[in-house]
């Protein structure tokens, strides 16, 4: 199996707002299930598209974690076996804690938690980013390079993302 340096699990508008603007996208493999949109991406960019959640989790070291709210619990059950410690899952899911990724996907993966804003999609996005306890800053560093490609990042502690979340929402 290819190694992807990058990952999606689903590839929604933020998927597509952080895709659009990494520089290397065969270095990417996103998983998605509708298959209108998967064909989509596929023509724009001419990134590697799936269905199979488990073939990004076993090919690609760093995996934004990109599904509804709702979808999370799914997602981990479906993916959680294939996730090793030499990987970054990086959450732009609303409301998911790092507590509460960390019991969904166990204690393997590294886990980053980020919160964009929809200017993300036109590369002009904030992105608040705060790592797992067990990430290292190169981690977090790696995941700031790519974020930073769309916009701005802030690294803070996971305390402050309410407070960011309700700024995010009042405005682009």
């Amino acid at each position: 199996m290819k190694k992807y340096k990058i990952g999606f699990f689903g590839a929604g508008k933020m998927a597509e707002g952080i895709l659009s603007a990494i520089e290397n996208k065969g270095s990417v493999i996103m998983a998605e299930r509708v298959s209108a949109r998967a064909e989509e991406l596929k023509k724009k960019y001419a990134v590697a598209l799936t269905d199979d959640l488990k073939a990004v989790a076993q090919s690609a070291s760093i995996i934004f974690l990109a599904v509804k709210p709702q979808d999370v619990d799914a997602v981990a059950a479906e993916t959680k076996k294939f996730l090793t410690g030499s990987q970054t899952l990086v959450s732009i899911v609303a409301g998911k804690t790092l507590a509460k990724l960390r019991k969904a996907f166990g204690s393997k993966v590294k886990l980053v938690r980020v919160m964009p804003n929809l200017a993300l999609r036109a590369n002009a996005g904030m992105c608040a980013i705060c790592g797992g306890r067990s990430t290292t800053k190169a981690e977090v560093a790696a995941v700031e390079k790519i974020l930073g490609a769309a916009g701005e990042t802030a690294v803070l502690k996971e305390k402050d993302f309410d407070v960011v979340t309700a700024l995010s929402g009042s405005g682009p």
